[in-house]
């Protein structure tokens, strides 16, 4: 499989850099008129930057250096990403990023088969994943759309390992679609969990 291809749909690939979009925590509410996507943070989280994102991903440690590599030099900053503790964090800091590529970077794109070319290709890069929810479909802001989730050992280039559990959501929205992550700890508390899932019931994509 061609690696800079799985690239393209792992790290956000569209940046609407002249739209006016928050980074800051004035208000927990992020909203691109361009791209027509609102969502809301709890209030206890935090908005991060282009340059907090890129710094939280150099940390990472993956056994397939060739990709590894990619990743860093290639990476561009998410549409909106937010993490529920200030950077820097002692611990794995349970995070939501939101993503937007062009739907023909994927032949006959449909949410659920793409969400599962997407995970069967991120396995094989990821010594210990175990898929936790194959893909299936669910309905974000009226849209159908996937889910899945997958749980491994994130290193790190200090030498410290966190069990992971990450989580996914493709929307289609007409020539583009979003990518959506989040990422805590296997053991985080119930709390964690509600609050990743209050963020993708506010989120709203004007039609």
């Amino acid at each position: 499989m061609n690696k800079i291809f799985i690239l393209l749909l792992l790290i956000p690939t569209i940046v609407f850099a002249s739209e006016k979009t928050l980074t800051n925590n004035s208000t927990n509410v992020f909203y691109n008129r361009t791209v027509g996507f609102k969502v809301t943070k709890p209030a206890s989280w935090h908005f991060i930057t282009a340059e907090q994102n890129y710094e939280m991903l150099q940390e990472v440690s993956l056994e397939d250096k060739e990709f590894e590599k990619l990743l860093k030099e290639r990476s561009n900053a998410p549409l909106v990403a937010f993490t529920k503790y200030p950077i820097p964090h002692e611990d794995l800091n349970p995070s939501f990023k939101v993503g937007i590529k062009p739907i023909g970077v994927v032949d006959n794109f449909e949410p659920v088969k793409t969400l599962e070319f997407i995970m069967s290709n991120i396995k094989p890069i990821i010594g210990d994943f175990t898929t936790e929810k194959e893909p299936q479909k669910i309905s974000i802001s009226g849209i159908e759309s996937a889910y899945g989730s997958f749980i491994y050992t994130m290193n790190t280039n200090n030498g410290e390992a966190f069990p992971v559990r990450s989580e996914m959501w493709l929307v289609p929205k007409g020539r583009y679609f979003f990518m959506i992550g989040s990422g805590a700890r296997q053991d985080a508390k119930q709390e964690t969990r509600e609050e990743i899932m209050s963020i993708i019931d506010s989120i709203v994509i004007e039609q």
